[in-house]
C-alpha cells in the first residue's frame, strides 16, 4: 500500500499493469487477424497510462469501475476469435480493478462472480465463474488452432514416408547381392605411392528397347508359317495362301512370309499356265491377277507374272473337244486340228470332214523337197481329243 498526496490510502497496481501489458502485447501480435486488434492496443495502452500516473500527485482519483468496463469490447472481440483463455484473463483483470473502487464491498464480489460476465456458451460461463486467479499467476500462453497442429503432423509424417521410399528404393538403396559378393581383405597400411584413380569407361549408348510381342500371338505366328509350308509342300496352293494371309494379319513384318508369298506367286503363274493350256481363258487371266495382288501385299517380285501374260496373249487360241462332240467337230471344218489319238500318237492336219464314223484330215506331207497334200480317214473311236484352232 502507497499514500498519496491526500493521505487516501492507494493499492499497488502493478500486477494489473504487468497483465495489461501482456494483453497489450497480444493485441499488437495479433494485428493481422483483424482491423480491430490494433484499436484495442490503443485502448488498453490508455488505460496503462491512467493507471501508471496514479500514484502521481496531484491527480483526480480513478475511476475503476470505469475502467473495466473499457476492457470489456477488447474481452469480446479475443473470445469472438476464439482465444477464450485471453478473454479469461482480461475478465480478471476487470475484477481486479473493481475490487480497487472505494465503494466496493464483499457482497458485489461474490454476486459478480457468480454469473458469467461474456461467456458465449455454458462451458465458457461456468468457467468465468470459478474463483479469482492468484495475482503471481504467469499468463497462460496463446494456443494454436487443432487443426493447424494435426496438419503440421501430417505434414512431418508424408515428410518421413517419402524419405524411407527413397532411401529403401532409389538410387542410395544398398544391392545386397552387391555387399555380400564383396570379398573380406585385410587393411594394411601401404606406403607407397596410391597410382592415380582410373577413369570410368562412358557407357556406349544402347537401343531403345522395344516392348517384346506376347507370348500368344507369337506362337500362333510359328503355327500359321508352319502351316504354310506343310501346303506348299503337299501342292496345297490354297490352304498355303490361306495359312500365309492368317500370319500376315498378326504380325506383317514376320521374315519368313516373303519367301513363302514368293511360292505362292510362283504356283499361281503354274496355273494360269495350266488354264491356258486347257484352253480355259477365261480362267487364266483372274488367277494371274490373284498373283500380282499378292505380289503387291508382301513385296514379292511380279516378273514372273508379267511374263506369263506376254506368253499367253502370244498362244494360238484353240478348243479341246472329244471325239464324239460332232456338232463342234462340223462347225471347225477348215481350221487346223491336232489330234490325240488313243495310243499317244499326234497327227496335225486340217478337218475336212466327217464320213460316218471316221474323220476325215487334209494332210501336208514333204516329198522330194516339196509338200504333198492328202487326205486321211482317221476313226473317230480311236481318237483321244481334238485340240481345234480359231485361226
Amino acid at each position: 500500500m502507497v499514500e498519496n498526496s491526500s493521505d487516501t490510502p492507494t493499492a499497488d497496481l502493478r500486477p494489473v499493469i504487468a497483465r495489461l501489458r501482456e494483453i497489450e502485447r497480444k493485441c499488437a501480435s495479433m494485428g493481422s487477424r483483424s482491423e480491430e486488434f490494433p484499436l484495442m492496443q490503443d485502448r488498453v495502452a490508455s488505460i496503462i497510462a491512467r493507471l501508471d500516473s496514479a500514484g502521481e500527485p496531484p491527480g483526480d482519483p480513478l475511476d475503476f469501475r470505469k475502467i473495466a468496463r473499457e476492457l470489456f469490447p477488447v474481452a469480446h472481440l479475443f473470445e469472438s476469435t476464439g482465444f477464450m483463455s485471453v478473454g479469461k484473463e482480461i475478465a480478471y483483470i476487470e475484477r481486479s480493478l473493481i475490487e480497487l473502487a472505494p465503494d466496493y464491498d464483499a457482497e458485489e464480489g461474490l454476486a459478480s462472480t457468480a454469473v458469467a460476465p461474456r461467456a458465449t456458451s455454458t462451458s465458457t460461463a461456468k468457467q468465468t465463474s470459478s474463483a479469482p486467479k492468484p495475482p503471481d499467476r504467469e499468463p497462460e500462453p496463446k494456443s494454436v488452432p487443432l487443426p493447424i497442429v494435426f496438419g503440421f503432423l501430417a505434414l512431418v509424417l508424408a515428410l518421413a514416408v517419402s524419405a524411407a521410399i527413397v532411401f529403401r528404393f532409389g538410387p542410395f538403396a544398398r544391392d545386397p547381392r552387391v555387399e555380400d559378393a564383396r570379398p573380406i581383405t585385410a587393411v594394411t597400411k601401404s606406403t607407397a605411392t596410391p597410382a592415380p584413380p582410373t577413369p570410368l569407361p562412358t557407357p556406349a549408348p544402347t537401343a531403345p528397347v522395344l516392348p517384346q510381342p506376347s507370348a500368344i500371338p507369337r506362337a500362333l505366328l510359328a503355327e500359321e508359317v508352319a502351316a504354310a509350308r506343310l501346303a506348299l509342300a503337299k501342292g496345297d496352293l490354297e490352304a498355303a495362301a490361306s495359312h500365309l494371309s492368317e500370319a500376315a494379319r498378326i504380325d506383317r513384318k514376320e521374315p519368313d512370309l516373303e519367301e513363302i508369298a514368293d511360292q505362292v506367286v510362283r504356283g499361281l503363274v503354274s496355273w494360269a499356265y495350266a488354264a491356258a493350256d486347257n484352253a480355259e481363258w477365261e480362267k487364266a487371266e483372274p488367277i494371274l491377277e490373284r498373283a500380282e495382288r499378292t505380289a503387291m501385299r508382301f513385296g514379292v517380285s511380279a516378273v514372273a507374272i508379267e511374263n506369263a501374260r506376254k506368253r499367253i496373249a502370244a498362244m494360238e487360241h484353240f478348243v479341246i473337244v472329244g471325239p464324239g462332240d460332232r456338232q463342234a467337230i462340223s462347225r471347225a471344218i477348215g481350221r487346223r486340228v491336232d489330234v490325240e489319238m488313243a495310243d499317244g500318237v499326234r497327227r496335225t492336219g486340217r478337218i475336212e470332214s466327217i464320213d460316218g464314223g471316221n474323220l476325215v484330215l487334209n494332210m501336208d506331207s514333204e516329198v522330194g523337197g516339196g509338200v504333198v497334200r492328202y487326205s486321211e480317214e482317221v476313226p473317230l473311236a480311236q481318237i483321244r481329243s481334238l485340240k481345234i484352232y480359231e485361226n
